[in-house]
C-alpha cells in the first residue's frame, strides 16, 4: 500500500498538478 502512494505521489500527483497549473 505503501509503495502505491510512493507511486501516486511520484507521477500521477505532478501530472495532475500540472494540468490545473
Amino acid at each position: 500500500m505503501m509503495r502505491l502512494k510512493e507511486k501516486y505521489n511520484q507521477s500521477i500527483k505532478p501530472a495532475l498538478v500540472k494540468e490545473f497549473d
